[in-house]
């Protein structure tokens, strides 16, 4: 019984061993980093803390005990490095793989970077191999939301340009989840229509011509627009367009596709002043509607109210919006004319 405390305790062989003990167990806990199940297991079997009753482990080993019990322990230690060398072996064996995925299924894939195209532009597509594995389902999520099968559909209620993102999640050889982010967009366009009416291409110098411009496909902010003999300023979905030459002006409307303006056509518009208005008086009877009158018997007492006003305009069925200012006029009278500057 004095044997084993004078080998390992007097001559200082218990802390040796159980420093290799532990530099050992911390190889081992390096060596499984992404299995945190083994790391625990190893530090269990070689565990070098103190025993229940605090003494040192060197103390509780080998302090009065037989040599036939201290060598047991030891060939227990031995056993246990033999297996778990053999184990460790096989995890990292295993883990040289760990990242492959196994494909039973092959398939070829079509990517394309759009399904609509106008003439000049370009197609352009990836084409690749797909393998999959049938006997393990991915998840699949937009955002926050799981999708099935990897089939997202969305109800375009607006139109502009919009972006997804999410992630697929798959296990992998190792029992770990590992995720995958991808990114995409898409663009709603306004359903649309081109209308013509060739006898009525006309825009008139000195007011706003307003045009609701639009290309199928492409988003209204990849929409530009080119006036030759006027000025063009978007406000809204609309373009206010302002000649400022007689004669025709030429409107063109470009589409941003990929990075380049590519022509979408247009076309050339006559410009013409704006026909002479009428002059009206405008009022408010006793029911609070305002009316326009150029021909009709009025009481003095409403000519003398509130909110009575000269005005030139087109009328209430007027079909060109234009605002004029009244600079002169001229009221006739039974007894003559007088010429009345504002």
């Amino acid at each position: 019984m004095d044997k084993p405390s004078e080998y390992a305790i007097t001559r200082g062989n218990g802390k040796i061993l159980k420093q290799k003990i532990e530099d050992y167990c911390k190889f081992l806990v390096d060596l499984s980093t992404t299995n945190p199940a083994k790391q625990k297991m190893y530090q269990s079997i070689f565990a070098t803390g103190k025993a229940k009753d605090g003494k040192p482990w060197e103390i509780a080993i080998f302090e009065m005990m037989p040599v036939s019990a201290v060598v047991t322990i030891l060939t227990k230690y031995q056993s246990d490095i033999r297996a778990t060398e053999a184990e460790i072996v096989q995890y990292l064996k295993a883990q040289t793989d760990v990242m492959d995925f196994r494909v039973n299924k092959i398939t070829a894939l079509v990517v394309p970077n759009t399904r609509y195209l106008i003439r000049g532009a370009q197609y352009s597509a990836q084409i690749v191999l797909s393998a999959v594995d049938s006997t393990k389902t991915p998840e699949y999520f937009v955002g926050a939301s799981s999708i099935q099968n990897g089939h997202y559909e969305v109800s375009c209620g607006k139109t502009g340009a919009f972006t997804y993102s999410g992630q697929i999640k798959l296990v992998g050889n190792d029992g770990v989840i590992r995720s995958y982010p991808f990114k995409s967009d898409y663009i709603v366009g306004e359903p649309s229509a081109t209308v013509s009416n060739e006898g009525l291409n006309v825009v008139y110098r000195g007011i706003d011509n307003k045009f609701s411009i639009s290309v199928p496909g492409v988003a209204a902010e990849n929409v530009s627009i080119r006036v030759a003999g006027g000025t063009v300023q978007k406000v809204g979905q609309r373009y206010i367009i302002r000649a400022n030459q007689d004669g025709d002006i030429n409107i063109a409307v470009y589409a941003k596709i990929d990075g380049k303006d590519l022509p979408m056509g247009g076309g050339s518009y006559r410009v013409k002043y704006l026909p002479d208005p009428k002059s009206y008086l405008r009022y408010t009877d006793g029911g609070g509607i305002t009316r326009l009158v150029q021909d009709a018997p009025l009481s003095k007492r409403l000519l003398k109210g509130d909110g009575v006003s000269l005005i030139a305009s087109y009328g209430q069925d007027e079909l060109i919006k234009a605002n004029f200012n009244i600079t002169s006029f001229t009221l006739l009278t039974v007894f003559g004319s007088v010429n009345v500057n504002g």
